[in-house]
């Protein structure tokens, strides 16, 4: 069936490909069996595409294009393309891998199967992309004290989460609790009418997402990265009610220290209370709050808390305090 020269090399390519003739019998083991393989799939596919039927015969001059690494294989290597039928089979089974393989990585691998999980859920599915907790943890939702050293149940969602991107400008999917989306619609219509154009970059976050960029910029500014992220179960991000905002002027770009003082930001300092929304990380409360100044970081309390926050000059941080020191 195949035109060899007589290295005891190009025989080993060719055994390779008389085994492959039977896939998926045997693995790949040796690097002749690969380098056949490939050879085989090289000189299939064109023809598969081309849509012939019987035999075609592919040439192959060098077969140092093929493998840099078997540098050995110079001769030139004469391959006859095995049947239409053959070439089926390989991609029925390597198909039914890549799906095996797909699937079973959502048991396998959690990071992985969050991410296709959020896409799949925020592409397709819609609403339903967002979780739902049951509200039996916390007597009020709007209303939990998380912080540095005080963090949330294992686990806990939120209930009552809706996507925003349906409802008002974002960057991305996200979701937040109905009250919480209810007011910043509100906001951003209101804000609107004075051609100031706000969007949501990010809102709630899973444990599992929050690990991960906590992660990522742990790596990246190491101890100082504690002063910038929350780690999981210590975010308000994953109460559902909390969101990171940006504007028209720096083309939504998300968490930048760029949108500090922008015509959006300025709005928000003066009118974000109304709708019940405070900046939980204000400039110069580092010491209190636990991290460093984030002008595009609000959190919904309801229109009387973040009145009674903004009147008072004080902290979200401090608001809690004030309360747990009142029990």
């Amino acid at each position: 069936m195949v035109e060899w020269s007589n290295t005891t090399d190009c025989k080993s390519v060719a055994s390779g490909l008389r085994r492959f003739e039977s896939f998926p019998a045997h693995k790949i083991k040796k690097p002749e069996q690969k380098l056949g393989f490939l050879i085989y799939v090289s000189a299939r596919v064109p023809h598969l595409l081309a849509g012939r039927g019987g035999f075609e015969k592919l040439f192959i001059m060098n077969l140092k294009l093929v493998s840099n690494s078997l540098k050995r294989y110079t001769d030139p290597v004469r391959v006859e393309i095995p049947s239409r039928r053959t070439m089926k089979n390989f991609f029925k089974y390597f198909t039914a891998t890549l799906v095996g393989v797909f699937f079973a990585s959502f048991l396998l691998v959690p990071l992985f199967n969050q991410g296709v999980k959020n896409f799949i859920l925020a592409s397709v599915i819609g609403d339903s992309f967002c979780p739902q907790g049951d509200g039996k943890i916390f007597e009020n939702e709007m209303t939990v004290y998380v912080n540095k050293t005080v963090g949330l149940p294992s686990g806990y969602v939120p209930e009552n989460l809706i996507e925003v991107s349906n409802e008002i400008r974002s960057t991305k999917n996200g979701c937040l609790k109905r009250e919480a989306l209810d007011n910043l619609k509100i906001m951003f219509a209101d804000a609107d009418k004075g051609n100031i154009k706000l969007a949501v970059t990010s809102a709630y976050r899973s444990s599992v997402l929050q690990s991960q960029l906590y992660k990522a910029l742990y790596a990246l500014k190491g101890e100082k990265a504690k002063d910038r992220i929350a780690p999981p179960s210590h975010s308000e991000h994953q109460l559902g009610t909390t969101v990171d905002l940006s504007g028209e002027s720096i083309d939504y770009v998300s968490a930048s220290d760029r949108f500090t003082d922008t015509p959006e930001e300025l709005w928000l300092r003066e009118n974000a209370y109304k709708y019940g929304f405070v900046q939980s990380y204000p400039k110069g409360k580092t010491s209190i709050t636990g991290y460093d100044y984030e002008s595009w970081h609000y959190r919904y309390l309801g229109t009387e808390i973040a009145k009674e926050i903004s009147e008072g000059g004080i902290t979200i941080e401090e608001y809690f305090q004030d309360l747990k020191e009142k029990e």
